[in-house]
């Protein structure tokens, strides 16, 4: 899960999640659920990223 979260970070933003934000995306709802779950807060996550402000400037 972790990596997964340090992956997508890494793959968008060009840097690892900080501490903050990698206990953020591990809490949410789903995250240990069924793979169908983990799958939904994975592609949320995602998501999340492409669309900030931060993806924005840096491409």
């Amino acid at each position: 899960t972790e990596d997964m979260i340090r992956t997508f970070y890494l793959t968008s933003l060009c840097r690892p999640p900080n501490p903050e934000e990698l206990r953020f995306w591990i809490s949410q709802p789903g995250m240990n659920g069924s793979a169908e779950e983990r799958q939904e807060v994975s592609r949320d996550i995602l998501w999340s990223l492409l669309n900030s402000e931060e993806f924005s400037s840096n491409h």
